[in-house]
């Protein structure tokens, strides 16, 4: 335990540590005389598909389109849950759904938070076994018909972000330190509920809003600020820790348990990150700008491992090879949220015209 880890321990829950380092670069030409050859592990220039940064079909090659679905006025958050896609204005609660399966799809909505039933807002389980729905500060196990068959306190009140085949996973952000234990100001908090046992496990992080979680293979990945860590999928104790040069925009798990952060600041970039050691694999440079949501797409649209990153404020989506480093830039209108659905098709939310969401589908089926 370091220094620090223990200056963090609470009465009733510990505090994450930060320390170790990974380097993080890039290479740029800025003109003048020819620039150097890269590294070998430096990525190649970045290609550019050229369409219209306009709310309609963009040819992406291949065969494959991403085609608008739909409006989705003042949506900002984009889940995929039980065979939907659902886009949410996160400040009003109102939901827009479109059954994903591929052939034709429309969108069905608004849904107000107050016409949404127990069941509307529950999350199935992997296995289908059974539902559960956050309320404040209750976790409940519903049926397929909306009743409650368990309930369980929570430490604080939270949203359910995934569940495996063990525990329900919740994350909330903004919640006052006194509430965990901690000092002053304001603290996330990632919380496991087992599915047998109900029992609660609430690990306080220290950066109030730009933590990243993620699952992987039998481990748990959190960032906070500028640290990456692995914690141990039941007690929530860190079991490894190392610094990025930038906060995380997007933290991922690849096929093969590989860790993909996005990182942004004046060098943003994907970087490859061993599960084990937690040395740095590689890194692919994305070139400046922004850099926001991003989802693993793996080989459906015909490129093995293609990760998706959104560039909100450069009106494009950054398509990536994570392990040739061929970046490849599409004209879309405010990409706000991408996600994949289990047929492998990716659904991305615009914030053109006032909220449109959009899907790029396989054209094998």
């Amino acid at each position: 335990m370091t220094p620090r880890t223990g200056r963090l321990l609470g009465a009733a829950m510990v505090l994450l540590a930060a320390v170790g380092g990974v380097a993080l670069f890039v290479t740029r030409d800025d003109g003048g005389d020819p620039a150097p050859p890269p590294p070998d592990d430096a990525a190649p220039v970045v290609t550019t598909t050229t369409a219209p940064p306009v709310v309609g079909a963009i040819d992406l090659g291949s065969g494959v389109t991403l085609d608008p679905i739909g409006e989705v006025p003042g949506a900002t958050a984009l889940s995929i849950v039980d065979g939907e896609v659902r886009a949410t204005d996160a400040s009003s609660g109102a939901r827009y759904v479109v059954a994903t399966g591929g052939g034709a799809a429309e969108v069905e909505g608004p849904l107000t938070f107050g016409s949404q039933s127990r069941l509307d807002r529950s999350e199935p389980t992997p296995d289908g076994a059974d539902r559960w729905v956050a309320e404040a500060t209750q976790l409940h196990r519903i049926d397929d018909e909306g009743e409650i068959l368990d309930s369980v306190t929570l430490e604080v009140p939270g949203a359910v972000s995934a569940i495996d085949d063990q525990a329900v996973w919740l994350t909330v952000s903004g919640v006052p330190a006194a509430h965990t234990g901690g000092g002053p100001g304001a603290q996330s908090v990632l919380q496991r509920v087992d599915r047998e046992t109900l029992e609660v496990v609430a690990r306080p992080l220290e950066d109030p809003t730009n933590f990243r979680f993620a699952l992987g293979d039998g481990v748990v990945w959190v960032t906070v600020g500028r640290t990456l860590y692995r914690l141990d999928p039941i007690t929530l104790e860190p079991t490894g820790e190392v610094e990025l040069d930038e906060a995380a925009s997007a933290l991922l798990v690849g096929a093969d348990g590989e860790v993909l952060v996005v990182v942004g600041g004046e060098e943003p970039a994907l970087v490859r990150v061993g599960p084990g050691d937690l040395a740095e694999i590689g890194r692919v440079a994305l070139g400046p700008g922004s850099v926001g949501d991003a989802v693993v797409v793996g080989d459906r649209l015909g490129r093995d491992g293609e990760v998706w990153i959104t560039r909100p404020s450069d009106d494009a989506v950054l398509r990536v090879e994570p392990a040739s480093g061929a970046v490849e830039e599409v004209a879309v209108v405010a990409p706000l949220r991408v996600d994949v659905d289990e047929r492998g098709d990716v659904w991305l939310l615009s914030g053109a015209a006032g909220g449109t969401l959009l899907r790029a589908a396989s054209p094998t089926g």
